[in-house]
């Protein structure tokens, strides 16, 4: 057993144990990859899938309810036994074409990542900054950012009336980007604290000045805002625009769907600019714009907001919506031309891989799933 083996089980033997980082996942895959490159030209792709299909049937025995969510402790003894092994012999048995595919095709989940645009148009990939000031905030002030915690924030130092002009003036828009398999969290000048999901975005001034304090949301974001009734808190999303002066509210407004404001405590008022109309909303409560104006509908807080907890939390929801949000932790495509109209009900943290998703789709909602083209796009194949 050559030395690329040997790392190839004890990695294997963390991942199924659910111990493995996204950078050992990575590294599992390149192995797998280097060591099936090893296999002999001769076999066909028709009968490496067969074998795939034997090893994953062999570690679906016996799989864990949707709420036990540990990755099986035996499959490393498995896939040991009867996987690269059985495969390698399988390959120099058959004598057909081969086209190499890798069972361990996994994909990781999402984590902290954010891009940072100043005003003045530099980009702080904030990830991969260390901690620390990443910036200062022009007539007094500074950005710092904590990496591995996610969080960047902005502190504004005290300053006088006539400082006050200047600032207004000098005052600078930023913008903090989430890609796919992206989310962080921003705590504003004023104390405002903002959850931002993936394939989001929003823009603000690096200070509040004037009558009112204005942000633009694209995509969606959870809000805990600073109390000021002197100086109302505006977020501005596609075809509406959302006023509070202190309270924790969700949005969802992703380009393609339906606008969404959901009510954690306080109040907050929605406004239809094209309209005119306004909607206020109480606690439990959830707003969505459509063409005809405002609907309301009372849901469960907990259930809309899991994703600040890492979770997924799908409560008789629509396959479609449930499965765009795996799309957007997960960083794939979504092949949607397949996809039965069901609902769907499970709770799945947002740390499990991919596969791991897979896998309880399969024993818990008898909704089948496979990752083609590298891993990269999520495929239904059926009950």
């Amino acid at each position: 057993m050559n030395e690329n083996q040997i790392e190839f089980e004890q990695l294997l033997e963390k991942y199924t144990s659910g111990t493995a980082s996204p950078e050992e996942v990575t590294l599992l895959n390149s192995l797998y990859n280097q060591l099936a490159e090893q296999l002999p030209s001769a076999a066909s792709s028709q009968n490496l899938d067969q074998v795939e299909n034997r090893v994953w049937k062999a570690l679906h025995v016996q799989q864990p309810t949707v709420h036990y969510l540990p990755v099986l402790r035996y499959a490393a003894a498995i896939l040991l036994i009867i996987g690269l092994g059985f495969m390698i012999r399988f390959a120099l048995i058959h004598d057909k074409d081969i086209h190499t595919k890798t069972v361990f095709n996994d994909v990781a989940p999402g984590g902290n990542k954010a891009i940072l645009t100043l005003g003045n148009g530099q980009k702080i990939v904030l990830n991969a900054h260390s901690n620390g000031a990443v910036a200062t905030i022009t007539g007094g002030g500074s950005i710092t950012n904590n990496s591995a915690a996610g969080v960047v924030s902005y502190y504004q130092q005290s300053s006088s009336k006539a400082e006050g002009k200047l600032h207004e003036e000098s005052k600078s828009m930023n913008t903090i980007s989430t890609p796919a398999g992206g989310q962080y969290r921003l705590v504003l000048a004023d104390g405002t604290r903002i959850f931002l999901n993936a394939t989001s975005s929003i823009s603000f001034p690096d200070r509040f000045t004037g009558s009112s304090r204005n942000v633009t949301l694209v995509g969606e974001g959870y809000f805990e805002v600073a109390k000021n009734p002197k100086q109302p808190f505006h977020v501005q999303v596609k075809d509406q625009q959302i006023t509070v002066t202190g309270t924790h509210f969700n949005v969802s407004a992703y380009p393609a769907d339906t606008v969404k404001t959901t009510l954690a405590e306080g109040s907050v008022t929605l406004l239809q600019p094209s309209t005119g109309k306004r909607q206020p909303l109480l606690p439990n409560q959830q707003a969505a714009l459509l063409s005809s104006g405002f609907t309301i509908r009372h849901v469960k807080i907990k259930q809309e907001i899991a994703w600040i907890d890492g979770l997924f939390v799908f409560r008789h929801t629509p396959l479609k919506q449930a499965m765009q949000q795996i799309e957007r932790w997960y960083n794939i495509e979504v092949d949607y031309s397949n996809l039965p109209d069901v609902p769907l009900d499970a709770e799945l943290t947002r740390s499990l891989t991919l596969n791991r998703i897979i896998e309880i789709l399969d024993t818990n909602a008898d909704l089948k799933f496979k990752l083609i083209k590298n891993g990269r796009r999520l495929v239904y194949i059926g009950k």
